[in-house]
């Protein structure tokens, strides 16, 4: 009877191959062998394949979470939807009083310090009228909150920021009763500084304006006040020398009259939705809008219990366990 041998790859090839796989396939792949489970959760592994899914191209391993704001913010939580792990966060120092106007918050990675942030704004007054910002940044390598000073007093229309290269950015109003943006204001993660960054000249004083991102940039849509166009701007570079650059003009259909006027908040989130057709993704509560700049068309997606939601998100799926980070102090 004769005998077979059974290859054995070596490590290289199937790390190789594994990292080409969804974090869910491989998070079940952990029960395969010990070697296994020591290679898909060993730092290197979990920090390479996530930097291979975040410039994926093909954009395979992103997903659209739509957010529901509630009224109070009570606690906090770092989530990761796709392996379904989450870590309660250390109690914030500055608690919501009835004192408390608004709050505003962020998320982000840190890539310089291999950290995840995450930004709590607290915006209070008291009985003179005078008006105040606390900031606290939460950091997950040191599972610790710091303050943050040096606010540059304006006003965050947006509940969410949106972070784009290590940068997070708020639409900013120097009155808390207007709506109109005056400009944009970025925390970055790396250094924890402020900035300002200026806005296109889109002409239209009484505008709307929403921040969104495509790819790894930032975008700016520019809302007319009759609500039929509005204008996609990109920002390439938000360095020293940063510049806008008009890219088209979204024309609505007539039917979307219904849900832009009846909706209490109008949101609107940009993104690659199939990147090798360039179209775009619309949020228009209680409906989903996509776009495709090449003809100017666009389709409407039923989508079930979007109703009170006022903001979408890109999340990119990754092994990264918000607990193991912290305990490890990195990845």
């Amino acid at each position: 009877m004769g005998t077979s041998v059974i290859p054995v790859l070596p490590v290289e090839l199937i790390t190789e191959i594994l990292l080409k796989l969804r974090p869910k396939p491989l998070f079940r792949f952990k029960c395969v062998s010990k070697s296994w489970l020591q290679l898909i959760s060993s730092p290197y592994f979990v920090k390479t394949h996530m930097k291979l899914a975040a410039n994926d191209k093909a954009f395979s391993s992103h997903r659209v979470i739509f957010e529901h704001f509630k009224s109070k913010f009570k606690e906090a939580f770092i989530w990761n939807p796709t392996i379904r792990k989450s870590k309660k966060l250390r109690k914030l120092d500055v608690q919501m009083t009835p004192r408390t106007s608004y709050y505003r918050h962020g998320f982000g990675y840190d890539e310089l310090h291999d950290d995840y942030k995450v930004v709590i704004i607290c915006g209070t007054s008291d009985d003179g009228g005078s008006f105040g910002t606390v900031v606290n940044i939460y950091s997950l390598r040191t599972d610790s909150w710091t303050r943050v000073y040096n606010f540059p007093g304006y006003y965050m229309r947006d509940y969410l920021g949106k972070c784009v290269n290590g940068k997070i950015y708020w639409a900013s109003t120097a009155d808390v009763d207007a709506l109109n943006v005056c400009n944009l204001i970025t925390l970055d993660l790396t250094d924890e500084t402020w900035g300002k960054l200026e806005l296109p000249n889109y002409g239209e004083a009484n505008s709307r304006l929403m921040l969104g991102g495509v790819g790894s940039d930032l975008a700016l849509v520019c809302i007319c006040p009759e609500g039929t166009t509005s204008d996609v701007w990109m920002m390439k570079d938000c360095g020293v020398n940063a510049s806008w650059t008009k890219m088209f003009t979204i024309k609505y259909p007539q039917y979307i009259g219904e849900y832009m006027f009846t909706s209490s908040i109008f949101s609107f989130s940009t993104h690659f939705c199939q990147p090798n057709n360039g179209e775009i993704l619309l949020l228009l509560p209680p409906t989903i809008m996509i776009y495709n700049p090449k003809d100017g068309s666009t389709r409407k997606l039923e989508v079930t219990g979007l109703r009170g939601c006022q903001h979408a998100e890109i999340c990119v799926e990754t092994l990264v366990d918000p607990n193991e980070l912290s305990h490890n102090g990195g990845i």
